[in-house]
């Protein structure tokens, strides 16, 4: 592994980190898979694109990177903790259970694992209860987790309409763009024209100018691509959000 390889790889990982903080899930996981291409050995890397397919809710994909994250640095705890989020996300609760206990043997004092693992255990610990209940009655920790689901459903749902905001926001703008960019192909060479750089314009070629809209265009077909995106996860999740909450009453009360 040439030390080039190497520096280009951590600069991949910090575009991939800028992303993320970003909330551009898709674009961070490009950037991770070309650090991966550049230096596959690195764990981190795996880590941190796990973390990204988790957010878009490619559970397959993100449990497949934690896997290979730990198969390369064993003593790594937070990529079991990856691990088992894949597994619980997926329903595999006895697989996440023995991989946080796994991970515990290499950090008995991870907070994450440990919030995890109480987490998990919550979870099956209700499910028993309500197999057990009598029907039409609902226990108290039952309607504590209705009421947690309840205000999860309601916060996805917020973020899908301020996605679906921001898509629309960037459609009109494509749109917008699209037409002065055919406004500035009828006007001959020497017609003096303006572009905006910062709050100000500068006198520009045509050149420079059809130059300037197409990069925003192309800025906003990756915004849409990254909003689509995001759309698509939080549908999945509202649907499973609102699917849990019907199993859960259903349940409880018979």
């Amino acid at each position: 592994m040439s030390s080039d390889n190497l520096v280009a790889a951590e600069a991949k990982k910090k575009e991939g980190n800028d992303a993320f903080a970003k909330k551009e899930y898709e674009a961070a996981i490009g950037f991770y898979s070309e650090a991966i291409e550049l230096d596959p050995q690195n764990h981190i890397y795996y880590s941190n694109r796990s973390l990204c397919y988790a957010e878009s809710g490619k559970f397959t994909e993100a449990l497949a990177d934690a896997e290979q994250c730990v198969k390369l640095e064993p003593s790594f705890v937070k990529g079991y903790h990856r691990v088992a989020n894949a597994q619980f996300e997926m329903g595999q609760m006895d697989a996440a259970i023995a991989t946080i206990k796994t991970g515990l043997q290499k950090d008995t004092g991870s907070k994450d694992l440990t919030n995890l693992l109480r987490k998990i255990r919550s979870k099956k610990q209700a499910a028993q209860a309500a197999a057990r209940r009598p029907q039409g009655r609902m226990d108290e920790n039952t309607q504590k987790e209705v009421q947690e689901l309840s205000e999860q459903y309601q916060a996805t749902g917020r973020e899908l309409s301020e996605v679906n905001a921001k898509l629309q926001g960037a459609m009109r703008e494509q749109k917008a763009t699209a037409i002065t960019i055919g406004e500035v192909d009828q006007v001959t060479d020497e017609t003096p024209l303006y572009r905006a750089v910062g709050k100000m314009f500068m006198l520009s070629g045509k050149d420079d100018v059809k130059t300037s809209l197409s990069n925003e265009m192309e800025d906003v077909e990756k915004r849409k691509t990254e909003l689509t995106s995001r759309r698509t996860y939080l549908q999945r999740r509202l649907q499973s959000q609102e699917a849990n909450l019907k199993d859960l009453m259903t349940s409880a009360m018979g």
